[in-house]
């Protein structure tokens, strides 16, 4: 770039994964590279240092704005661009940002001239499908007085006080996050949730940081927690608005303003920007609809008015409507779902960009919903329509994909050749190895509609070998029909479409190589562990106490092979994370110990469903701040201890009646150290898997043999991309 300089800038820890990517997408069009490492461990610096970047090293200090302040006074250029590890630009982005900067410099009037530029913002998901879109102001001038605020979700403010102009790009540039991927955001959770709750503390009556733990904590899966917390933000913003005279007087800082306005208008920051009211808001309904049901109902009478106080601003954004509408569903409001849902796809053909927006889950699960109202009045061009959409959102929908398939065949105006050129546009049904997912999908729904016409029709234009493949009857089994699966499995009832789904997946995994099976980010290492273990998920789906749990474990089972997360997600829990009243009623007199991580979280939960109807209860922790203020409850006692020699066996003689262990790595260890326990009290057993494969068929056996009076069962809780899975023995 002549005449003006740009400077990257970030700062990390531990990123050994993506530094490399990190810093590789500006190399052509950045004058110099600035990471400021803030206590890495692994390899992040020695690699930054081999990719040519300037290494600075910054004391952590729980603020988030101070290592990035440290940074920018680090670097040399004109401009900054400030992205995190897990960002990146695509080359042909990238390309266009010195023009972008160019355009800033020499086509503004003096005085107007933008401080920042605006991108916009697409968080991808595991399977790297976005997710949520955004907009983020990362490139600005080098200036003294442009500094980040905040200790977390900090943002860039003047320190003189005065306006930042900024230039809205986020048509011609987008950069790609990659941090909402589950293997990361738990880590994030638990960074964020201590640093946003003593700022909430700091800051009781700041909506901002409210929304912000709200979203963390609903990232956690703890879904009333969150609600509770988003319900803070709601009655302090509120009341700000009420003190207000201006009926702008909710939203103190200016946002997502179009073209060269002006940006941080109006600090102070105990506001919100109708953006984030509008965030709040979508948040606060889907956390209402994830309740139980009959709290998910008493919730009503907020949620009318909650949304009814965003309409009332005169702001879009579709993620509110989509939330009312889906939420109005669940509790059984139907009449007010449909016109709101309706009213939902109409604003979304209206909005202009400004939020963040996360609209995938919200228009498939209104797509569907509408579809099936449809169905009930017999308006069959409205249910196509929508099941249509709800398809180009997500393909993989195998009950959306067979309702569509039912609605053509039994329309005698449309014959197979027409549904085949109809599907060409949703599914990749050409020849080749990259289609073969969706050609093989396809050809399942139709044979589970009996539409031969339409199987015949997928079959024949099938490559020969893929044809051989399908025709040869060993290699074909998972396309069986239920009484095939019955005569194959007679320990398994064939009773429902779980236990379909799951027989046909262990049909696929006896009959397909490793190799096809890794499609997904686990590999093909762990399809492989999936096919050696086959015959003990079989065992254990038997063994498995309700229709939950089967779910749970057919949901993790195409989770691990990278391909139908969403069977997990419809099986997750909505109640207390890591305790179900209907498994364990209750814990009266009982006698417990609590080992591992989550320790605060989980005593927390406990004491929430149970109150003080306990005995006793020792919790076991290597970690002290996992742990800090337990003592203060009564008949909880709190010991320090390596969980890798833990054994309960020595460390608590006296009878237990529950045991929960939260150990990662080191739990079949802590679970063969209570042997004594468990095969002469039989305690209750809540074991976070953390979607440990191996756990998840070495513990069953081992508990089988210890003690065989056990019923077993699994949950879920967290959302698609974060989550728990535990596993009860009762």
């Amino acid at each position: 770039m002549k005449d003006i300089k740009l400077s990257q800038c970030m700062i990390v820890k531990n990123e050994e994964d993506n530094i490399r990517r990190a810093l590789s997408w500006g190399k052509a069009i950045v004058w110099e590279q600035i990471v400021v490492d803030t206590g890495s461990s692994d390899r992040t610096v020695e690699l930054a240092k081999e990719l040519g970047a300037r290494v600075f090293h910054f004391p952590w200090c729980d603020d988030f704005s101070a290592a990035k302040n440290y940074a920018l006074e680090q670097a040399k250029g004109d401009w900054i661009v400030f992205l995190d590890a897990d960002e990146y630009f695509e080359p042909e982005c990238a390309a266009r940002i010195p023009e972008l900067i160019r355009h800033a410099e020499n086509d503004f009037p003096a005085g107007r001239r933008p401080d920042m530029i605006r991108a916009a913002l697409q968080s991808l998901d595991d399977s790297g499908r976005t997710f949520m879109v955004g907009e983020q102001d990362r490139i600005f001038r080098n200036r003294s007085d442009i500094r980040y605020r905040d200790p977390i979700h900090e943002f860039l403010c003047s320190k003189t006080g005065k306006s930042l102009f900024r230039m809205r790009a986020v048509e011609s540039l987008s950069i790609m996050h990659t941090g909402y991927k589950s293997s990361v955001i738990q880590k994030k959770g638990k960074r964020n949730l201590p640093l946003l709750q003593k700022q909430a503390e700091r800051e009781p009556e700041n909506p901002e940081v409210w929304c912000y733990l709200a979203e963390s904590l609903a990232g956690a899966g703890r879904i009333t927690e969150a609600r509770l917390a988003a319900e803070h933000a709601f009655s302090y913003a509120l009341k700000q608005r009420a003190d207000t005279s201006t009926g702008a007087g909710l939203y103190l800082r200016e946002a997502a303003v179009k073209g060269g306005g002006a940006a941080g208008k109006g600090l102070p920051v105990k506001g919100l920007t109708g953006d984030r009211f509008g965030e709040l808001c979508a948040l606060w309904l889907t956390l209402a609809r994830d309740e139980t049901p009959k709290t998910a109902l008493d919730l009503a009478g907020p949620a009318y008015q909650y949304y009814g106080e965003f309409r009332r601003t005169g702001l879009i954004n579709p993620d509110v409507d989509f939330a009312m509408g889906n939420y109005l569903a669940k509790v059984g409001l139907k009449e007010d779902a449909i016109r709101i849902l309706e009213g939902a796809f109409e604003t979304l053909e209206r909005w202009q960009g400004g939020s963040s927006l996360r609209l995938t889950g919200g228009v498939q699960r209104a797509c569907n919903y509408l579809a099936a109202c449809a169905l009930e009045k017999r308006q069959i061009g409205q249910a196509v329509s929508r099941l249509t959409l709800s398809l180009r959102t997500d393909r993989y929908q195998e009950e959306a994909l067979a309702t569509l398939l039912g609605l053509f065949k039994d329309d005698p105006n449309t014959d197979a050749g027409q549904v085949l050129t109809f599907l060409g546009r949703l599914y990749h049904l050409d020849a080749g190895r990259e289609s073969l997912k969706d050609r093989l999908f396809v050809l399942k729904a139709a044979l589970a509609r009996e539409d031969k016409e339409l199987a015949a029709l997928i079959r024949r234009d099938l490559p020969e070998q893929e044809r051989d493949w399908l025709d040869t009857e060993k290699e074909r089994p998972w396309l069986s029909g239920r009484e095939e699966l019955k005569k194959r499995y007679p320990q398994i009832p064939v009773r429902n479409r779980i236990d379909l789904n799951f027989l046909s997946l262990m049909e696929e995994l006896s009959c397909r190589p490793s190799g096809e099976l890794s499609e997904g980010e686990y590999g093909e290492a762990t399809a492989g562990l999936l096919k050696a273990h086959r015959n003990e998920f079989l065992e254990l789906y038997a063994a498995l106490g309700d229709a939950r749990s089967r779910q749970v474990l057919y949901g993790i089972l195409e989770m691990w092979l990278g391909r139908e997360r969403r069977f997990l997600v419809l099986a997750k829990e909505s109640g207390v994370p890591g305790w179900d009243l209907d498994l364990i009623p209750t814990a009266e007199q009982f006698v417990c110990v609590n080992a591992g991580d989550r320790l605060k979280e989980s005593m927390e939960g406990f004491l929430y469903c149970y109150e003080d109807m306990y005995q006793a209860c020792t919790c076991f922790s290597e970690n002290g701040e996992e742990s800090d203020g337990l003592s203060r409850f009564r008949g909880v006692s709190v010991l320090q201890a390596a969980l890798s020699g833990l054994r309960l066996d020595k460390a608590c003689p006296t009878p237990l009646n529950l045991i929960r262990l939260d150990a990662g790595p080191e739990l079949l260890s802590l679970l063969r150290g209570s042997e004594r326990h468990i095969r002469q009290e039989k305690p209750a057993l809540l074991l976070s898997l953390e979607k440990n494969l191996n756990s998840l068929y070495e513990i069953p056996d081992l508990l089988s043999e210890w003690n065989p009076d056990y019923r077993l069962y699994l949950r879920y809780y967290g959302t698609e991309q974060s989550g728990q899975l535990v596993l009860f023995a009762v």
